[in-house]
């Protein structure tokens, strides 16, 4: 086996550690995820307005420098860090956060040399996708509720949808490890759920304090936001 430091959702704990199938599996999910997130992007709308190629590069570059910005577990072959996923998803949409996370992953790749490529599709399958998916069911539910309260789009996504965000991609993937019957997996899920469950509440807070600050500074910087209905 070739170690390589794990930061937990965004690359695996050894290359060659999870099962064959899962990199046969994730690698057609990428494809066909990234392609139809380019097939949905708004380019006209984006080349049209500077701002937006600045949100849309920029959530890929801060991403990235967060996914970064890991805590390392003692001896563990793992690290904690942030998603920092569901604030972008609020600010450029769906199909935008998807190709700026997969930029993003690319850089992470690119700079740190214990993450190796060919997991890639692994890393953006379990640690990319389901935050991104997560944060949009919320966005959409919030969106469709009957009340129009400003604080119910604010922290009921930003923070709550976070939170959701984490508690769901962290347990698909424990549930992952089980299934997957390596008892080295085993044995590293043990060890990272109580961690993974602990950090719940910092993702709601940072993804919610940032979605609040820009929501009421910046509100045209954020594409979800709709100021008719919550302000109007």
């Amino acid at each position: 086996m070739v170690p390589c430091t794990a930061e937990i959702y965004l690359v695996t704990f050894y290359t060659d550690l999870f099962p064959a199938f899962w990199h046969w599996l994730c690698w057609p999910l990428l494809i066909f995820c990234l392609s139809t997130a380019i097939w949905q992007f708004p380019l006209r709308k984006v080349l049209a307005v500077p701002l937006r190629q600045h949100l849309v590069l920029g959530s890929a570059v801060a991403m990235a420098l967060i996914w970064m910005l890991a805590a390392q577990l003692g001896d563990h072959p793992f690290g904690i860090h942030l998603f920092a996923v569901t604030v972008v998803v609020m600010l450029i949409g769906v199909s935008p956060t998807l190709i700026a996370s997969g930029l993003a992953l690319v850089l992470y790749t690119l700079v740190n040399r214990d993450v190796q490529w060919i997991a890639f599709a692994v890393n953006y399958s379990l640690g990319i996708l389901p935050p991104i998916l997560v944060s949009a069911a919320c966005l959409k539910i919030v969106s469709r509720l009957p009340q129009k309260n400003l604080f119910a789009y604010m922290l009921g996504v930003g923070f709550a949808g976070a939170i959701v965000a984490r508690l769901i991609t962290t347990f698909l993937l424990y549930g992952l490890m089980l299934l997957s019957g390596e008892a080295v997996l085993l044995k590293i899920a043990d060890t990272y759920l109580p961690w993974m469950l602990l950090i719940t509440f910092p993702e709601g807070f940072i993804n919610g304090t940032i979605a609040s600050g820009v929501t009421v500074y910046l509100p045209h910087w954020v594409r979800s936001f709709d100021e008719e209905r919550y302000l109007g």
